[in-house]
């Protein structure tokens, strides 16, 4: 069995692949850099800097059906000021749903991708008569738009 991480050296998704290998599951890390001390040298894990802007070039470059996994943990702006930018947090959920079509084309069989508590906090200020939710639910509201777009 082998998975792909998108967000490979980030925190979630370091903790993952270190998780991977344990049960020896080969994996293949995107992520801007590559070389991350966060990631396991290890033969079995393979690592492409790619960002998840051109996550479609992976169609040409994998065999399809190679990979069963496919764990989406990249996205920009979850914390600071970035966690505000309605454009950046919309092209997250964008890219995520250009990563399930991905998955699809590669092959895989699973399509794993990361929430947020923040999408419960949305919900519940969205419905909350006389809610005035603030500018940090920008974020929420990008996971949420990402969560509903790959449920299409």
């Amino acid at each position: 069995m082998k998975a792909i991480v998108t967000g490979g050296s980030g925190f979630v998704g370091s903790a993952l692949i270190k998780e991977l290998l344990k049960n020896n599951i080969g994996v293949l890390s995107i992520d801007m850099t590559s070389g991350s001390d966060r990631i396991p040298n290890d033969p079995r894990v393979k690592q492409i800097a790619m960002s998840i802007e051109n996550i479609d070039q992976l169609v040409g470059q994998i065999n399809e059906g190679e990979y069963d996994l496919f764990y989406h943990f990249a996205w920009r702006g979850s914390a600071g000021p970035l966690r505000m930018d309605e454009n950046v947090q919309t092209t997250n959920a964008l890219w995520t749903v250009k990563c399930l079509r991905v998955a699809a084309k590669l092959g895989c069989k699973k399509f794993i991708c990361a929430g947020s508590i923040m999408e419960y906090e949305v919900h519940a200020a969205m419905y909350a008569q006389g809610s005035k939710p603030g500018m940090g639910y920008i974020y929420g509201v990008g996971k949420v738009l990402a969560h509903e777009l790959c449920n299409q």
